[in-house]
Order: structure tokens, then sequence, then C-alpha cells
């Protein structure tokens, strides 16, 4: 089964943290981070996440111009057993 029409529309982040066992949360975009998650009802996604007023570099410097920004995008589908969007 893809895509739920329960999730479908556009989601912002409240709060991007990691967590490894026996360490304390970290945030790796800053306590502020700003996101978006787009869910399609036809199971396509896409998401984007970026620590606020990070230094953009110029175009000719593509590797670190991405420092402090993730985006990525695919398929997913619910997996009611679990309980979990993949």
């Amino acid at each position: 089964v893809t895509g739920d029409a329960r999730f479908a529309g556009s989601w912002h982040l409240l709060s991007y943290e990691m967590q490894e066992e026996d360490e304390p949360v970290g945030y790796p975009f800053g306590p502020h981070a700003a996101g978006l998650l787009v869910y399609t009802a036809d199971g396509v996604m896409s998401g984007q996440v970026m620590q606020p007023g990070r230094e953009v570099q110029a175009a000719s410097h593509i590797h670190p111009s991405l420092a402090g920004y993730i985006a990525y995008c695919g398929r997913y589908y619910v997996d009611e057993e679990a309980g979990e969007v993949v």
C-alpha cells in the first residue's frame, strides 16, 4: 500500500532532535531548526530541514553551501502494524 490521505498536505517542523543511546538529546541544526514535510495522497513525499541564519556560500562552492541544510524525497507508505511512516 502506498500513500495515505491522512498525511496529504504540508507539515512544518516543530523540532529536529537526535539522540543516541545513553547520550543527551542533540540539535544538529540548532534549537530553532526550520523545516517542511510534504506528503501526497498517492505516496510521494519530500522533506527539507535547515539551520536558520546559516551562511550561504558562492555557487562555485557547492558542497560548503549545503552546510546546515538537508533535503530528501521519495515514496512513502504507512506501516499500520508498527505505527510508522516509512
